[in-house]
C-alpha cells in the first residue's frame, strides 16, 4: 500500500514539474540589460516615449512600462518592465503585444501601495492610462478624424500634469498626460504622418493657480514679504500670517534673521496649522519709522488653487502709548504692504539635435518573434526580482527550468524502480 502511495506522489510531482516547465517556457523574458523582450510568437507594435526631464533623478534614468489583462502583462505594478533606449536622448521604446489596449509609462520607481523601494516619495513618476489601440473620430484634439490604424511606431509626449486620486492609497498624486505623435527619428515628431511638420518639445505644464493674484504652478516656490511702516517706534506688536496649508507648504525651520530681519529676537510659533504667529516687545523701541520687513516666509506650492497669504496685525503700540491696532482692528494709521515673489520650478525640455533631413524614419515592420529562433537580444541568465529597476531580470530563468527537468527525470526513474520492485 505504501508503495502505491509513493507512486502517486511521484506521479503528482511529475505533473507539477511538467506544468511549471511549460509555464516558464512561454513567459516573457528580458535582455542582458533587464529590458522587456516579447514572448516567442507574439505580434507587437513599437511604442516610443519621450521621457520628461523631471523624471530623471539619482534613483533612475530609465523609462518603464506597465499594462494589464493582456499578453506578457507584468505580474504586479512592482514588476513593471524596463523600456529600451532609443538612439535619441530621452527617447525610449517597447515592442508591445498587439492585444494590449492601454499602457502606463513610468520612470521605473514605485511609490504606491505595497512599494518595495524606500525613500522614493515624489521621485516616482507615471502617466495616465494611455489608449494603445486606436483613436475614434473626435477622441483626440490632434486627430479629429481619429487614428484607426493605431499607434505603431508613434511616440507619446507628455504635455501637461494633472492630479488624480490613487485608488489604492486615496492620496492625491500628480500624473502626466499628453498625446501620440508620429515619430520621425532623431527625437523629432509631429502630427503629419509624412514628416513635413515637426513639433518642438516643451516641458509638461503643471496645473495653475494663484497666490495673491500671481499665477503659480505645483512645484513653484513662493516668497511672501510683509513690510511695515509706523510713524513712531513700537514698544510691542503681535501678528499672524495666515495661509492655506492644502496649497502652500511652509519651509521650516525658520531662520530668524531672514524671517524677521528688523529684530531677530521675535518670539514665534511656526507649527500651527495654516498660520505663523509672532510677537515682539522692546522698551527702547522697534524701529519701523522707515519701511522695514516685518516678516518674510517661503512656501512650496503643493496644489493648484487660488489662495491668499495675509498678515493680520492683532496688537501694536508705540513707545509713546499710541495704539495702532487692538483686537485685530486698526486704531491709528500705519502702512502694511504685502508682496509675493514666485520662483518658477517647472521642468525644462532641451530640444533634440536637428536631424540632417526631415524625411520620416523608415517604417518598421510589425515585430514577430519566431517560435524556432531565439530573440536577437541575449536573455539574461541571472536571477533577480522582477521589480528591481537597477538589476537585470529574467522571468523565464533557464536555471529554474533545468532544476525542474532534473526533478522530472528523477521522478520518472523513481517510478520505474518502484514498478520494478513491485513486479520483481
Amino acid at each position: 500500500m505504501s508503495k502505491k502511495i509513493f507512486s502517486l506522489l511521484l506521479a503528482l510531482m511529475l505533473v507539477v514539474s511538467m506544468f511549471a516547465i511549460a509555464t516558464v517556457s512561454v513567459s516573457a523574458d528580458v535582455d542582458a540589460d533587464g529590458r522587456y523582450v516579447p514572448s516567442a510568437g507574439v505580434e507587437t507594435n513599437r511604442y516610443y516615449f519621450l521621457m520628461p526631464d523631471d523624471w530623471y533623478n539619482e534613483l533612475t534614468s530609465d523609462a518603464g512600462i506597465y499594462w494589464w489583462d493582456a499578453t506578457d502583462a507584468p505580474a504586479s505594478w512592482q514588476d513593471m518592465y524596463k523600456a529600451h533606449k532609443d538612439a535619441a536622448d530621452g527617447v525610449f521604446y517597447v515592442d508591445c503585444p498587439k492585444d494590449v489596449t492601454a499602457i502606463i509609462w513610468t520612470n521605473m520607481l514605485d511609490a504606491g501601495d505595497g512599494a518595495t523601494q524606500e525613500g522614493v516619495g515624489d521621485k516616482a513618476k507615471q502617466t495616465v492610462n494611455i489608449p494603445s489601440e486606436y483613436y475614434d473620430p473626435g477622441e483626440s484634439d490632434l486627430y479629429p478624424d481619429g487614428l484607426p490604424e493605431g499607434f505603431n511606431n508613434m511616440i507619446y509626449v507628455c504635455t501637461n500634469i494633472t492630479e488624480v486620486e490613487n485608488e489604492l492609497t486615496h492620496l492625491i498624486q500628480k500624473v502626466y498626460a499628453g498625446d501620440w505623435y508620429f515619430y520621425y527619428g532623431n527625437g523629432q515628431y509631429g502630427t503629419d504622418p509624412n514628416g513635413s511638420a515637426t513639433v518642438e518639445p516643451t516641458a509638461p505644464a503643471a496645473p495653475a493657480g494663484t497666490v495673491n493674484g500671481q499665477e503659480v504652478h505645483v512645484g513653484d516656490v513662493v516668497t511672501y514679504t510683509a513690510k511695515l511702516t509706523a510713524d513712531e517706534k513700537l514698544v510691542n506688536f503681535q501678528a499672524t500670517v495666515k495661509y492655506d496649508e492644502a496649497v502652500l507648504q511652509l519651509r521650516k525651520p525658520l531662520d530668524c534673521e531672514v524671517a524677521f530681519p528688523v529684530d531677530s529676537d521675535v518670539v514665534y510659533n511656526e507649527n500651527l496649522t495654516g498660520e505663523v504667529k509672532f510677537n515682539d516687545s522692546k522698551l527702547k523701541g522697534i524701529d519701523f519709522t522707515a519701511e522695514g520687513v516685518l516678516v518674510t516666509l517661503t512656501f512650496d506650492v503643493v496644489a493648484a488653487a487660488d489662495t491668499t497669504i495675509t498678515t493680520v496685525i492683532e496688537e501694536m503700540n508705540s513707545v509713546n502709548d499710541k495704539v495702532y491696532a487692538a483686537d485685530s482692528e486698526k486704531v491709528n494709521e500705519f502702512s502694511l504692504v504685502e508682496e509675493v515673489a514666485v520662483e518658477c520650478k517647472q521642468p525644462t525640455t532641451v530640444a533634440p539635435t536637428d536631424p540632417a533631413t526631415t524625411t520620416p524614419a523608415a517604417e518598421q515592420p510589425t515585430t514577430v518573434a519566431s517560435e524556432d529562433e531565439a530573440p536577437t537580444t541575449t536573455p539574461n541568465q541571472q536571477g533577480g526580482s522582477t521589480g528591481d529597476p537597477n538589476g537585470a531580470v529574467s522571468t523565464g530563468d533557464v536555471s529554474f527550468a533545468v532544476v525542474l527537468l532534473a526533478v522530472l527525470v528523477a521522478a520518472t526513474g523513481a517510478m520505474f524502480v518502484v514498478r520494478k520492485r513491485v513486479n520483481g
